[in-house]
């Protein structure tokens, strides 16, 4: 009889090892997942605003759908070193992953082929932008970094790119002991997860399958027709509007002008009509509280609807054709108000 028991589970434990590898061949050759592959001290911890990039790093980051070099100056931001030259309008670009071109060469980041159209103007004025996204970041992290270390460039303007994950997140987001500075410790579910994402594909491809399943989302706040009250919305759009003030505060203390960029997440641009509602919603807010914003989800809709893909398949950010997409739809913004001045 225990003869019997031991080979049961002899055979039990071989029939999951076998599955759980077969699960990880899939899920790396066959349904590629995307993974946490930053490579190791690409992130630094921070006292004011959480965490940030290292200074003159030298690295790539690859997925499935692409590897870029993610190389960092001086200065820590994954930008050239610009040297100020006289009469030239300076531009401080804060954000997240979007701002920060995940999945695109720097080149082709919306930031780089805005200044480059910027700086072809008719006029010959000279333009330059302080690439300063950090992917992860939150609204938060954003205004810390501007009063900390962003005023210090002396810009003309702060431009800030806010996605829908930042909705009504007031706090630091990423802190040494839940996100990228884990040191390879595992003390806390969060560090866990991190350790099964950076090394193994089939947890990837399990949590989508879950998410999937149990009509979650990936991320903290998905735009659905039932996933929140309007007045849940509500209170989110405070916290956001008032993070947005106070980041306006910090740039009117300074005579900077400030404009938001709102980017949509992929499952908002690819929904119909009805799920936009809560999206127009929140500018139809930022509207009523005298926000500058621009709105990028009209220009992106029209490209999908002509049939021009501008997301990443797996991954949710802007492939090269929606960063230009993006560039073209700002300039054309910056273009009219600087006409009138």
């Amino acid at each position: 009889m225990i003869k019997k028991l031991i080979k049961i589970i002899l055979i039990f434990c071989f029939f999951c090892i076998t599955t759980l590898i077969l699960l990880e061949v899939v899920s790396r050759y066959i349904i590629k997942q995307p993974y946490y592959s930053f490579p190791k001290g690409y992130f630094v911890s921070n006292q004011f605003y959480g965490y940030e990039l290292a200074k003159n790093f030298k690295g790539t980051y690859a997925q499935p759908e692409f590897t870029i070099a993610i190389d960092t100056n001086s200065e820590g931001l994954r930008d050239i070193d610009h040297v100020s030259g006289k009469g030239e309008f300076k531009i401080l670009a804060l954000g997240d992953s979007f701002a920060f071109g995940n999945g695109v060469e720097l080149s082709e980041t919306y930031l780089s082929m805005l200044e480059h159209m910027l700086n072809n103007n008719p006029k010959g004025q000279k333009f330059s932008i302080i690439k300063a996204g950090v992917v992860g970041y939150s609204t938060y992290n954003e205004k810390v970094y501007l009063e900390k270390q962003g005023l210090k460039y002396h810009p003309d303007m702060v431009m800030v790119q806010f996605w829908w994950d930042d909705l009504g997140v007031d706090q630091i987001t990423y802190l040494a002991d839940t996100g990228f500075l884990t040191t390879g410790k595992i003390r806390s579910n969060a560090q866990l997860r991190l350790f099964l994402n950076r090394y193994f594909r089939s947890y990837a491809l399990m949590r989508r399958v879950f998410t999937v399943i149990s009509k979650k989302s990936l991320f903290a706040c998905r735009i659905t027709k039932t996933s929140e009250s309007q007045s849940s919305l509500n209170a989110k759009f405070a916290v956001t509007l008032r993070e947005f003030k106070e980041i306006e505060a910090l740039c009117g203390g300074s005579n900077i002008s400030c404009l938001f960029i709102l980017i949509p997440p992929k499952e908002l641009v690819y929904a119909n009509k009805a799920l936009q509602l809560q999206w127009q919603s929140f500018c139809d807010f930022l509207n009523n509280n005298n926000i500058q914003y621009l709105d990028t989800l009209p220009a992106l809709s029209k490209a999908i609807s002509r049939g021009e893909p501008v997301y990443f398949r797996i991954d949710p950010h802007l492939n090269k054709t929606g960063h230009k997409i993006l560039a073209e739809e700002i300039y054309q913004y910056l273009f009219k108000k600087f006409s009138k001045t």
